[in-house]
């Protein structure tokens, strides 16, 4: 008899398939707001079982190994995915700048200086468009003008940071704020001092990275 209902007589496989997979999605984010994170990334990774081109979830596993495990390799991979399975139009949006500030963290903090300023590009070429979150913006511009700095290109970052202080309305405005800069110099300083001078090469001869 219970064969013979509506709801089983209309039902389709995707639509369990899909029911199946948007339930391990919000058992993953109750778990995520608890503060379990084994179980929420155990959801998150049966969702991807079920669909792996879900943007969403590589996002939210990306996050999990970033900052609550600090697994920068894994999280770089779970974000270079994030991106990879959306469609072209969203690839080429200012939607993934939060994605890609997310990177450029990781590569900053993996010392793949340029990269890091390559994702920082990305992110300046998208910095006019209407619907980019105002941090991507400001770590973007904070970021360039770092870049600027640590490769002596003083008038453009000058100009770099007249445009940041342009855009939030405050003087004064740095990059010293960011706390991957911070992190930065004091490594710096604490190589200086144990090392000497020689504690933390800027460029990188072979990768030709700064």
């Amino acid at each position: 008899m219970v064969l013979k209902q509506d709801f089983i007589k209309n039902s389709h496989l995707e639509q369990h398939v899909i029911m199946k997979q948007n339930a391990h999605k919000n058992a993953g984010e109750i778990y995520e707001v608890i503060g379990n994170f084994k179980l929420s990334k155990n959801h998150y990774t049966q969702a991807l079982k079920i669909k792996e081109s879900d943007s969403w979830v590589w996002n939210k596993i990306g996050m999990i190994e970033y900052q609550r495990y600090g697994n920068l390799e894994v999280a770089k991979k779970c974000f270079e995915a994030a991106i990879s399975t959306r469609p072209t139009l969203q690839k080429r949006s200012a939607g993934i700048c939060p994605i890609l500030v997310k990177l450029a963290e990781i590569n900053f903090k993996l010392c793949d200086y340029t990269k890091c300023e390559e994702l920082v590009d990305a992110i300046m070429t998208r910095s006019n468009a209407p619907n980019i979150d105002a941090y991507s913006k400001l770590f973007a511009m904070k970021m360039k003008a770092f870049f600027h700095s640590l490769k002596g290109e003083d008038s453009q970052k000058a100009e770099m940071l007249k445009r940041l202080e342009k855009t939030t309305g405050q003087p004064g405005c740095s990059y010293h704020d960011l706390d991957i800069i911070k992190s930065f110099y004091q490594k710096i300083e604490s190589s200086f001092m144990k090392y000497g001078s020689k504690g933390i090469p800027l460029y990188d001869k072979q990768r030709k990275e700064y």
